[in-house]
């Protein structure tokens, strides 16, 4: 997980209107990087009212708390230039900050942005990790989790460099238990893949994976 903060503000988007999820489609005429398509990004609004569902049933997280936690979604169509991130990250998390219109109060706002060409790219790369869905659902999953360890306190967003590899050692681990037991084709090789991050004792093989969920600010 890569990680921002700032003040920019927010597309079109109402302080009091957290819960809408924007995806966008691919503009021909911004740079060439392999984008998701129409059926993909209907695949992906699927795939991430399940990464809720399950994600709230391991925190114990009601449908009002689960809905309510202050996160948008966007894919590649959506992101600013200096957004997208280089090869390897496969999403990231940026905080943004803003005032409440009623009372005043400063509030965060959670952005995940996914970076459609390297998930695209990777699917390209691994023979076992071809298919779309149970790939994204992990890193949808994997992102939901840390926005609710930020929003419950149980982690910090920001974490000085000796904190950060347990932090995100811990969040793949929980991600590995949430969706152990999903009954959707391919889940399980994905889960293979990215199960060495879960552990303790991580070699060199393991830390070449971590790109692929940056921890720390950018």
């Amino acid at each position: 997980m890569s990680q921002c903060a700032g003040n920019r503000p927010r597309r079109k988007t109402c302080p009091a209107e957290l819960k809408v999820i924007y995806f966008v489609l691919m503009n021909t005429k911004r740079q060439a990087l392999p984008a998701f398509g129409k059926k993909q990004v209907e695949i992906l609004g699927r795939l991430f009212d399940l990464a809720r569902e399950v994600t709230a049933d391991h925190f114990r997280l009601g449908e009002q708390e689960i809905l309510g936690l202050p996160l948008e979604l966007r894919t590649l169509a959506s992101l600013d230039k200096d957004e997208i991130r280089p090869a390897g990250i496969l999403a990231d998390i940026c905080r943004y900050q803003y005032q409440d219109r009623t009372f005043g109060r400063r509030r965060d706002l959670f952005r995940v942005n996914i970076q459609d060409h390297n998930i695209l790219t990777l699917l390209k790369s691994r023979g076992g990790l071809r298919s779309f869905s149970p790939l994204l659902l992990y890193v949808l999953t994997h992102e939901l989790v840390h926005v609710v360890r930020f929003v419950k306190y149980l982690a910090f967003f920001h974490l000085d460099e000796a904190r950060r590899p347990e932090e995100e050692r811990r969040v793949h681990e929980i991600t590995q238990n949430i969706l152990r037991y999903v009954p959707l084709r391919g889940m399980g090789a994905v889960l293979d893949f990215y199960q060495p991050l879960a552990r303790a004792d991580q070699g060199p093989a393991e830390q070449a994976l971590r790109k692929h969920f940056p921890s720390g600010a950018v």
